[in-house]
């Protein structure tokens, strides 16, 4: 990633971290912004998420939801680093 590449990134993490959650409180109370959303179903899914049949796809689509929460809440432009 270039250096404006990697700073509009972090710039929109921490828009990520500035946004109120949208999780449902009281199943994920620990979730205080938008970006724990995705770390508190992440670490509440894990278990049924990380078998062999689900871990491809699961991790595509969560890759996808937190890029496309990335764009469409935060306005970043380019693409989830790997």
């Amino acid at each position: 990633m270039s250096e404006a590449m990697r700073q509009e990134y972090v710039a929109a993490i921490n828009c990520l971290l500035k946004l109120p959650p949208k999780s449902d409180k009281t199943r994920f109370p620990g979730a205080l912004s938008r970006y724990e959303d995705f770390v508190a179903f992440h670490m509440t899914h894990a278990m049924e998420l990380h078998d062999n049949m689900h871990l491809f796809g699961a991790h595509k689509y969560y890759v996808w939801l937190f890029e496309k929460a990335l764009r469409d809440e935060c306005g970043y432009t380019g693409y989830q680093p790997v």
